[in-house]
């Protein structure tokens, strides 16, 4: 248990520089989005590489954050896997108790490792489930927030293409956009 909450220690830090980045390339994700639909809808004058370089920072940003959302949800989920192996182990300890132990010895400390597997899995559902859980933008780290990030950046991907597609715009030989 004292390793584990050294392992969680040492991390800390980059984790928290991790989960920062996360956070900077989703809202760039989300600024290009917006910057998209304004050209789109305002019919700004851009350049054809303006539209081909936010769709490649979009892409590839978002890229980038669902995996490393998913490797958050899957560290949030190895906690609860952690637990369910104390789980166990403390059933069998139960189990081995129930079963006629003649030797007293062995009796307390079947109880005392019992008792210890107990206070680990209190430890664990606590620190690492309920109070200090691995969050991603501030959401515990779930499949959710990825269909939540998603969400939004295809729906202003959907929106900047209306706009593009109900605009009419046209560019000229050398890729600039037409008045």
């Amino acid at each position: 248990m004292n390793s584990r909450k050294v392992m969680r220690n040492f991390g800390y830090g980059f984790y928290q520089r991790i989960q920062g980045y996360t956070s900077t390339l989703l809202c760039y994700a989300i600024f290009c989005v917006i910057i998209l639909n304004i050209i789109g809808w305002m019919q700004m004058r851009h350049h054809l590489s303006t539209l081909v370089m936010l769709m490649f920072a979009i892409l590839s940003l978002s890229i980038i954050c669902i995996i490393t959302i998913i490797k958050a949800s899957q560290l949030q989920h190895t906690s609860s896997e952690h637990r369910n192996m104390i789980l166990n182990d403390m059933f069998l300890k139960e189990r081995n108790l129930m079963e006629k132990i003649s030797d007293n010895h062995q009796k307390m400390r079947m109880i005392k490792a019992k008792t210890l597997l107990k206070e680990v899995d209190e430890s664990i559902h606590f620190e690492e489930l309920i109070h200090n859980p691995t969050k991603i933008l501030g959401y515990t780290a779930s499949p959710n927030v990825i269909s939540s990030a998603l969400g939004i950046i295809l729906t202003g991907l959907v929106l900047a293409m209306e706009g593009f597609a109900g605009s009419g715009i046209s560019y000229d030989s050398n890729g600039w956009f037409n008045f």
